[in-house]
Parts: C-alpha cells; sequence; structure tokens
C-alpha cells in the first residue's frame, strides 16, 4: 500500500523522485519522505500529510544523483513525521512496504544492543538490524541475507548506505510488490508499473525472496543462498499520457466518463478462456472490497447464464479458515493485481489442486505472474482510489465469461445485441447528472445511508453503499431487501436516507413492496430504476427517482445502476468538499494482509 521509489541518474535526482511520488499518490498515504546521499551524507526529508507539505520543505537546489522516496499509509504508528519513511540509523537508510511480522522481537534484541528507537514502526528495526550486520562485518552480501532469513512477514525494500553513494540497494520478501527500471534518464524502483512512468522504458519485476544492486553501470540481483539471478526486462506498458486527468476535475470522474468507451471496445472484443474452465463445473471466485462484490454479480451471470456452480469467497477471510476444496477452477478478481489476500487466497487454492485463473487490470503484477491463467480487464490505469471503471470491467469480464460458457441460444444473442447497445445507454446517464447532484444534495448531511437491492442488484447496493463511505464519509450499509422486516427496518426513520436499486426485473414488484415498507414508517427513499419500473412507481411516495435507460436484458441493469450510484457518491463528496481522488486512510492496492 505504501509507495516506494529510488532513482539514480546522471543529473540531480530530487525532481524526479518528487515527480514518481506523484505518481504513487493514488495508492493512499498520509505521510512522505525522501532520502538523498549529498557530499557522501545521507540527508533526509520528511512531512506528514499532502506531498505539498513535503515540496514545501524540499531545498531548491540539491546535486544528489541518488535518492529513495516514500508515501506511507499507517500500520505500525500514528501518522507522525517520526514515523514518516526513511527510517535511520547510523549511514543506513531505508524505505519499506509491507508487515514485518516478528518486529517486536528483533526490536527487544536490538535494544539490548544500545539501539534506540525514534519511531513506532517496524521499518526502523530493519534499518537498525542492517546496521548491526554491517558494522560487525562491512558486508553487503551478509546484510542482505541475514535480512532475507530472519526478517518474517512480508516486505519490499530500498536502502541507502553512505559507504556506496552510487548505489541503491533492494530486497523483496513475500508478497510485497516491487520492480525496477532503466532508461535513458538512469535506473529506477517502485512500487508498481504506475510509479516508473514517465522515468524508465523498461521494467522488469522483482523475485520473491531476492535482493539487489541497483548502479548506473548494471544491475545484480541475488537469492537467499546469494547465487546470481537473472532479469528480464519488458517494455514500460504504460504512457506519460495514462496519468493525466485531461478537463476533468477529478480522475475519479475521468473515470467514470471512460467507462461507456471501455464497454463499447471491450464488449465487442473475443474473450479467450482455458480449456480448464470450459470443462469446469464447479468455480470459485475470490476478491476483496469491489473486486468481491464485482465478483458477486459474477455468481449470477455464471450461475444463470453459463449453468455453473459457483462458490463466492471473500479472500481476506478465505485462506484463514483452511477450507475444504472441491476439484474446479478459482478465478480471483483484482484491479492492481498485488491485493495481498487474493494473492494468497489462489497461493492456497493452487496447493489444492485448483486450476487458477487471474482477473486483473495491470498486466505482469503479482497475481497475473503468479495464476495459471490471465485474464485482463483492459481498463486502463485507475488513479481514484474508490474503484469505478475497474468494476465495471471487471463485471464485463465476467459477463463475457458467462457467454462464452453459455450454450448458443435465442438468449445468448438477446444479451449479446443488448451489450452494444449498453455504452450509448451509459452515456445517458451523464446528460441526466444534474438529477444525481439533486440527489447528492439531500444526502449530504445524513448521518448513514440504507442501501436496497434484490438478486443481482443487491451486490450492487453494495458497492453503492460502500462508494458512498469511502469518499463522502457517510455511513453507507447495503441489505438485501428481503431481509429488511429481519432486523434493518429497525433503522428507519425521518432521518436515514434509503436508496433502493430497482430494476425493472424478476424482483421489481417484491422490490416494491419493500419500499411502502419503507414510506409507511416516514423514510426517505430515492429509487434508482430504468424507464419500465419508473412507469410502475407512479403514485408511490418516494422522494425522488433517478431514471436510466431500459436495457434489453436484466444482465445488463447493474451497468446502469452502478454508474448512477458511483455518480451520486461523486456529488455527495463533492458538495461535503472531500477529498475525493485519495480520501482519507484508504489506499489504491491493498498489498498487505
Amino acid at each position: 500500500m505504501c509507495g516506494i521509489i529510488g532513482f539514480l541518474g546522471k543529473r540531480p535526482v530530487l525532481n524526479t523522485l518528487v515527480s514518481a511520488l506523484k505518481n504513487v499518490e493514488y495508492r493512499g498515504y498520509d505521510s512522505s519522505g525522501v532520502a538523498v546521499i549529498q557530499n557522501k551524507k545521507l540527508v533526509r526529508y520528511r512531512a506528514v500529510g499532502t506531498l505539498n507539505q513535503l515540496i514545501k520543505i524540499l531545498p531548491d537546489a540539491s546535486q544528489s544523483l541518488v535518492g529513495i522516496g516514500h508515501t506511507r499509509w499507517a500500520t505500525h504508528g500514528a501518522p507522525e513525521e517520526r514515523n514518516a519513511h526513511p527510517q535511520m540509523s547510523k549511514g543506513i537508510a531505508v524505505i519499506h512496504n509491507g508487515i514485518i511480522e516478528n518486529f517486536s522481537m528483533l526490536k527487544s534484541f536490538l535494544l539490548k544492543q544500545g539501539y534506540r528507537f525514534e519511531s513506532d514502526t517496524d521499518t526502523e528495526v530493519v534499518a537498525h538490524l542492517m546496521h548491526f550486520y554491517y558494522h560487525n562485518n562491512k558486508s553487503v552480501h551478509q546484510v542482505f541475507f541475514k535480512i532475507l532469513t530472519e526478517l518474517e512477514g512480508s516486505f519490499a525494500l530500498a536502502v541507502l548506505l553512505e559507504d556506496y553513494p552510487n548505489q541503491i540497494f533492494f530486497a523483496r520478501k513475500g508478497i510485497s510488490p516491487l520492480i525496477l527500471g532503466r532508461g535513458s534518464q538512469g535506473v529506477s524502483l517502485g512500487s508498481d508499473a504506475l510509479s516508473l512512468v514517465g522515468i524508465s522504458e523498461e521494467i522488469s519485476y522483482v523475485e520473491e525472496s531476492t535482493w539487489g544492486i541497483l548502479s548506473l553501470e548494471d544491475i545484480h540481483i541475488f537469492n537467499e543462498k546469494q547465487e546470481s539471478q537473472q532479469l528480464y526486462f519488458i517494455p514500460h506498458p504504460l504512457g506519460q499520457e495514462s496519468l493525466g486527468r485531461g478537463e476533468f476535475h477529478h480522475y475519479m470522474l475521468k473515470e467514470m466518463y471512460e467507462q461507456p468507451e471501455i464497454v463499447l471496445k471491450e464488449g465487442t472484443r473475443p474473450i479467450v478462456i482455458p480449456e480448464a474452465l470450459k470443462d469446469s463445473s464447479h468455480i470459485t471466485l475470490v476478491g476483496c472490497g469491489s473486486a468481491f462484490y464485482a465478483a458477486w454479480c459474477g455468481k449470477y451471470y455464471l450461475e444463470q447464464l453459463a449453468q455453473r456452480i459457483v462458490t463466492l469467497e471473500l479472500a481476506s477471510e478465505f485462506h484463514y479458515r483452511n477450507p475444504m476444496v472441491q476439484p474446479g477452477v478459482t478465478i480471483a478478481v483484482s484491479q492492481s493485481g498485488e491485493t495481498a489476500d487474493t494473492l494468497k487466497a489462489i497461493q492456497y487454492m493452487e496447493q489444492k489442486g485448483q486450476y487458477t485463473i487471474g482477473m486483473v487490470n495491470m498486466p505482469y503484477s503479482s497475481i497475473s505472474r503468479y495464476v495459471q491463467y490471465e485474464l485482463l480487464t483492459r481498463a486502463g490505469p485507475e488513479i481514484g482510489v474508490a474503484s469505478t471503471k475497474a468494476f465495471t470491467a471487471q463485471l464485463l469480464c465476467l459477463l463475457k465469461i458467462s457467454l462464452t460458457l453459455m450454450k448458443e441460444g435465442e438468449k445468448k444473442q438477446h444479451v449479446l445485441k443488448g451489450l452494444q447497445q449498453l455504452p450509448m445507454d451509459m452515456q445517458k446517464i451523464f446528460f441526466k447528472a444534474s438529477q444525481l447532484q439533486d440527489i447528492a444534495q439531500h444526502l449530504v448531511h445524513a448521518k448513514g445511508i440504507i442501501y436496497l437491492g434484490r438478486g443481482i442488484s443487491y451486490p450492487i447496493a453494495l458497492e453503492g453503499a460502500l462508494k458512498i463511505s469511502e469518499l463522502s464519509y457517510i455511513h453507507g450499509q447495503g441489505f438485501a431487501a428481503g431481509e429488511l422486516k429481519h432486523g434493518p427496518l429497525a433503522l428507519i426513520d425521518g432521518l436515514t436516507p434509503v436508496v433502493v436499486v430497482a430494476p425493472m426485473d424478476q424482483f421489481f414488484e417484491k422490490t416494491v413492496s419493500n419500499i411502502y415498507e419503507v414510506c409507511a414508517r416516514e423514510g426517505k427513499v430515492f429509487v434508482i430504476t430504468d424507464e419500465a419500473g419508473a412507469t410502475q412507481l407512479a403514485g408511490v411516495p418516494v422522494q425522488d427517482i433517478f431514471v436510466y435507460p431500459s436495457p434489453k436484458a436484466w444482465e445488463l441493469h447493474p451497468f446502469l445502476s452502478v454508474l448512477s450510484l458511483q455518480l451520486i457518491a461523486y456529488y455527495t463528496a463533492l458538495h461535503k468538499g472531500c477529498s475525493i481522488d485519495q480520501p482519507r486512510n484508504l489506499a489504491k492496492s491493498v498489498t498487505v494482509e
């Protein structure tokens, strides 16, 4: 989740470090810092808050040719300057993404050796431990051998040593990602491909349990046994244009507006699936957050269209259960391809003999490199922390898989024809965005908002509740509409808005009954429905109705209803003055458990 950047160039690197740190702002952070070697001495700058706070304290002129930078998402220790990275120990500076699970034991050992700690972080333990071993024998190889063998958990490290002013050291263990870059400007390392956009032409993914040395002359990498390893570079898959937001005020708004184009382009692209998936009668879907809700919708698609038995699993809970596993296929859904819990889940399933598929947006990510088959959603880089276009691309990919597995017939052709019309229907929602702004005005002062849905609209309601919580910091909670009388009805009053996802589908009449129940208890109801549903709702005493075009098939309702909910969350956060692209406390890529 933390952002890591390191750069070694032929010219001063401070501006390059700042530019690269801006690339990783989307990962979520609460503090930032850089360390450079100036006149053979380590110099460190750190600040709490946005990257602008760090920029204010950086020197106007610096001749340093090597440096590391970090954006921190707090785990060990509060968001305070003393806990920001880099952490240092007598000529050593360390930045870190991940968790050191045995840091308490190592800290006790280091305290007995006379080391004093200034922070609450597990990263400072790494810095002092490195100094302890380096001070004893001055062997970098021995230091990193000890680091890889003694540190438990998952980590990606970038390290500066005063004794080596023209090198950056790095190490990776577990599921924390790290990539290397090279180009005409110099050599670099970062958390992901986006972090190195604009400063590298080629990238290489660092494998697990390795460490290495980055210099202008060469890059060396070693495994735990100190054996030299081969690096494989590929052209950087992303360009500078992928990070711009154009005329839009926020990345999230831009990414929502890109969704019709994604459906238009990818909806007609043939999808190639492995034979193992075609032959399997049982499919397990795993994911976290929005990816889990997309997988939930995929469960409906695969069951109803492809007639498969589908198990849905929340990845952050799954592998801790040591569950029984049936023969079949596991599809891991992840926007970043780096989600730690999802990676753990597919590692577990692979060990149990399952065929694993990674449905990811980022090629060459950790999940895509681990699984037996990769399915790219091709949404393009998503910078806004709250997922929008990546969610829609996952929905589309799951629908296409289901249609591919489906028997030929009139129903299949009906859905495919509807898919061709869908981008235009989505585009029409933007023409009516002012109506969604009006709904947002009603929600902006709420303390909590309830979301209801049935069938495939239930996970869409959950996704809508998640979006309002992420962006506006209003407590949103989704319920299955059929569960209303089993408890949630007690929450209904005149102060708690209720957003109901009620498309004209086989559940519509039941959902309308729930709307009447809420209205009878003075609940303020806002309905998201299609043209056919709106006709049937005439005379129902709701607060407001947003109407999107009626699609040709029930399978397409989620694309239109979720876009409507995304826009409501966006405008609610906008009215409240919240940080839309970088909501507080959240990270885009959750690379720790």
